[in-house]
């Protein structure tokens, strides 16, 4: 049995992120209708916040109960926090138009593990977004960004020099070679410098958020 939570009154941004890199994700994505992933959510409030700007419901897992707050939860959003460890959770399909990723930094390849069981869960277009931190990231990261994400735009973040914003829509097949991928993780652009037409538009799936 798995324990949910759900309130009121979200407060942006987590140990990193500020409110004007929140706000400035919020703006790029538009949708709608469908589930935002969350894998390892902490408190909730970053996610739940974009979402809300996006229109989109957000399922968080956290395996640590004690640092998860109660996220959004009102008429336009809802979110959801499971209380397990996201790689002990089986999900069918591939439910989720988008996923916010802000993965721990401990080696061992868990960014890797994370993105790669998140990216399975979406379906083609759907929007990753991905907080790479200034320390750096493991090294089948930039492999599978190019792998399975096109339209990659890499922004830095506002309050935390070094540390970087990738947003990307997942491919429709297959392909390789990351040297783009690694020119744009090395040359992040502020938000002010982006091109003001660019929007990644989060394709619907499910409707419901009693997945599991």
């Amino acid at each position: 049995m798995v324990k949910a939570k759900s309130a009121k009154n979200p407060t942006p941004g987590d140990y990193r992120l500020t409110e004007e890199d929140v706000a400035a994700i919020g703006d790029l994505l538009t949708g709608g209708g469908c589930i935002m992933l969350d894998p390892c959510c902490g408190d909730a409030m970053v996610a739940s916040t974009i979402a809300h700007v996006a229109g989109t419901d957000v399922l968080g897992f956290e395996k640590d109960d004690h640092i998860v707050k109660a996220p959004l939860d009102d008429t336009k959003q809802k979110t959801v926090v499971i209380y397990e460890d996201f790689f002990d959770v089986d999900i069918k399909g591939k439910p989720f138009g988008a996923v916010y990723l802000n993965p721990p930094i401990n080696g061992n390849g868990i960014q890797r593990r994370f993105l790669e069981k998140a990216t399975s869960l979406m379906p083609f277009d759907g929007v990753l977004v991905l907080i790479l931190p200034k320390d750096g990231f493991d090294g089948g990261v930039t492999a599978h960004l190019a792998s399975w994400y096109k339209d990659v735009v890499v922004f830095k973040a506002a309050g935390s020099p070094g540390m970087r914003i990738l947003l990307g829509a997942k491919k429709h097949y297959r392909e390789t070679d990351g040297s783009t991928i690694a020119e744009l993780l090395k040359k992040p652009v502020s938000y002010d410098k982006r091109d003001r037409d660019l929007e990644f538009t989060i394709p619907k799936t499910v409707s419901s958020i009693d997945l599991i």
